[in-house]
């Protein structure tokens, strides 16, 4: 019996095909090479390409949840730790091939269960972000500037440069601590 590990490899293996090559590469051989199994090692785990890109996609989300988790653990205790956390998430995260983001984008684009399953992952982590103690609206508004800035990059659309990504997260992160934010204003 194959163990989870090598399961793991494989999706390892997948991921960097797919950052390095993009999409149209992403073949069972290719990555039973990139793993250094066989093809049937990889058919083992996963009996159609497409049964991989839906694990790949999920690998990463669970990646994703587990980079924040950690960042979590780093943050003060309180209100906003999740935000900061996420927000920091976004701050380290450097889209060293974004054309490999790209393409599992348009990937997800293109299958209902995988678009589902991606707005399921972020509609939940927002809901936590939102009961986290923080104002529902700030905390809104910096989910979706850190995700903006995210594709912005990944579509090669910001013309602002790293510093300013930086600062805008770092200025984020500071409206997360309790205080630095005060009540809205009425119209």
């Amino acid at each position: 019996m194959a163990s989870s590990s090598t399961r793991n490899d494989v999706l390892e293996a997948a991921s960097q095909v797919l950052d390095r090559h993009g999409a149209k590469h992403l073949t069972i051989e290719a990555v039973a090479r990139e793993a250094g199994v066989s093809k049937g090692g990889v058919l083992y785990h996963f009996r159609t390409k497409a049964e991989l890109i839906r694990a790949v996609v999920l690998f990463y989300l669970e990646s994703l949840e587990a980079d924040i988790e950690m960042r979590i653990a780093a943050e003060e205790p309180g209100p906003g730790r999740l935000a900061r956390a996420f927000l920091a998430h976004h701050a380290a995260k450097p889209l060293h091939c974004a054309d490999g983001v790209l393409d599992m984008l348009a990937m997800v684009g293109h299958d209902p269960e995988l678009r589902e399953m991606v707005g399921q992952f972020r509609r939940r982590l927002l809901s936590r972000m939102q009961d986290d103690g923080l104002d529902p609206t700030l905390v809104t508004l910096l989910f979706c500037a850190a995700e903006g800035m995210m594709f912005a990059e990944i579509l090669d659309l910001d013309p602002r440069d790293v510093e300013h990504k930086a600062d805008a997260l770092a200025l984020g992160r500071r409206l997360t601590f309790p205080g630095a934010w005060s009540d809205r204003t009425a119209d």
